[in-house]
Formats: structure tokens, sequence, C-alpha cells
């Protein structure tokens, strides 16, 4: 009997043995897994931080060239308004020009209206010293013969 019962202590021992062989084949299973889904989690991790660099990246470029549209704008706008001041300062010179041209033209036509005038009364006075001089002449000849 004795033996039987040893026999059956040794079955049960190494049932339990193999029991604990599989557990720890089980938590060793568990253990790689779980190192497995650290590793997975680590990589994951670190793409996602490569990620986030770059989106913050791109947010500072973003930021960068939104300040730059904006100076650019301003740029624009600063240009136009000079462009504006000059197209009203050209505008006025144009209509300081064209009241002088009328004003030279003004005064070209009573310069010539004078002119036509002052040659009208100098053909009058050629004739009037004309007429004078004959008369003179005619003066002169009655007084030699009168003399």
């Amino acid at each position: 009997m004795k033996m039987h019962a040893l026999e059956t202590e040794l079955r049960v021992l190494r049932t339990v043995r193999v029991e604990e062989g599989e557990l720890a084949a089980q938590a060793l299973d568990g253990r790689m897994a779980a190192d497995e889904a650290r590793s997975e989690t680590d990589a994951r991790n670190k793409v996602l931080q490569a990620q986030r660099d770059v989106a913050y990246l791109a947010v500072t470029d973003a930021s960068k060239a939104v300040a730059l549209a904006t100076a650019a704008g301003a740029a624009v706008a600063a240009g136009q308004a000079a462009a504006e001041a000059a197209r009203t300062v050209a505008e006025r010179n144009t209509a300081r020009v064209q009241a002088t041209c009328y004003e030279q033209q003004a005064v070209m036509e009573e310069m010539f209206g004078q002119i036509e005038s002052l040659d009208v009364l100098r053909c009058q006075l050629e004739a009037q010293l004309a007429d004078a001089t004959a008369t003179g002449d005619e003066a002169h000849t009655l007084l030699a013969e009168a003399m």
C-alpha cells in the first residue's frame, strides 16, 4: 500500500509539476507579449512624437507664412497708397500744365491781337507820314517858288 500511495503521490507531483510548467510557460508568454506590446507602444510613441514635431514645424512655418503674407499685404497697401498719392500729384500737375497752356494761349492770342492792331496803326502812321512828307514837299516847293 505504501507503494501505491507513493505512486499516487508521484503522479500528483508530476501533474503539479506539469501544471507549474504550463503556468510558467504562460507567464513567460505573457511577459513576452507584454514586452512586444511595450516595444510596439514605444515605436508608435516615437512615430507620434515625430509626427507632432512635423506638425509643430508646419504650424511654425504656417505662422511665418501668415506673418509674411500680412507684411506683404501691408506693403501692397503702402504701395497702393503711394501710387494713389503719385496719381493725385500727377493729376494736379497735369491740371496746372493745362491751365498754364490755356493762359499762355490766351496771352499769345492777346499779343497777336495787339500786334495786328499795332500793324494797322503802323500802316496808318506810314500813310500819314507819306501824306505829311508829300505836304511838306509841296510846301517847300511853294515856298521856293514864292521866294
